[in-house]
């Protein structure tokens, strides 16, 4: 089933974050970097999976609302994808509800995405 198979993307995605933050207290710029890219791949995976479950109007209407430009700070950010991606869970795993779900999930992402994005321009 694939909210089940959401579910251990997401999962995974935190175990990703949690090595990734591992990395960085370590000064290990290229494992963080590698770490990142794979959590951002396992959140896009688990928003297509949870778009399937969806209708196909709720995932576009996230789409259209541009996110907010922020300082980014890696430790932070990857905390914040962490903490959005457990509530995340734990929404779901108490409320059931897909939408609220793939919400999360897509904010998750948005701080995954801002973070490749600023390591990609060398920057620490």
């Amino acid at each position: 089933m694939s909210k089940d198979e959401a579910v251990s993307s997401i999962k995974k995605a935190l175990e990703e974050l949690e090595q990734a933050l591992e990395a960085y207290s370590q000064k290990d710029p290229e494992e963080v970097s590698r770490r990142i890219w794979v959590a951002s791949s396992e959140a896009e995976y688990a928003l297509f999976l949870l778009g399937i479950s969806l209708d196909s109007e709720f995932p576009n209407s996230l789409k259209a609302k541009a996110s907010q430009s922020r300082r980014v700070e890696p430790q932070g950010h990857m905390v914040k994808a962490q903490e959005l991606l457990r509530s995340a869970l734990e929404s779901y795993r108490s409320e059931g509800d897909l939408r609220k779900l793939y919400k999360a999930v897509w904010e998750a992402r948005g701080y995954l995405i801002e973070l490749q994005e600023k390591r990609g321009r060398g920057l620490p």
